[in-house]
């Protein structure tokens, strides 16, 4: 296990090789005025021919996905912004409203998809 981040409660976010592996759920967040562009670079990945073209059309997607997570342990939702480096992209926290229940979502397992 690996750890790679720890939410402001002190739960340690382990980003296992396989996302079903994972205890926490993530989404992968686009920006509204980026998402044709994204679409576009997705395409052009789809169409290639060899991984060598793939490459460019990656890198220009991945610039584009930010991701959303909830933590399992106090349901503080982490933003990491589109459009920035990893290594310099400090997530956004926001807790959710005092009189909402706490009901994590679930993970999402095989039978889910």
């Amino acid at each position: 296990m690996s750890v790679n981040m720890i939410c402001k409660c002190g739960y340690k976010f382990s980003f296992e090789p396989r996302p079903s592996w994972r205890k926490f759920v993530s989404y992968a967040v686009v920006r509204d005025k980026d998402y044709r562009s994204f679409l576009n670079s997705e395409i052009q990945v789809m169409k290639a021919s060899n991984k060598a073209k793939n490459l460019p059309s990656i890198g220009e997607a991945a610039k584009l996905v930010g991701s959303l997570i909830e933590c399992p342990q106090c349901l503080r939702l982490l933003l990491f912004r589109p459009g920035k480096e990893v290594s310099k992209n400090t997530p956004l926290f926001f807790m959710p409203e005092l009189n909402m229940p706490a009901t994590p979502l679930p993970v999402p397992t095989k039978n889910m998809r």
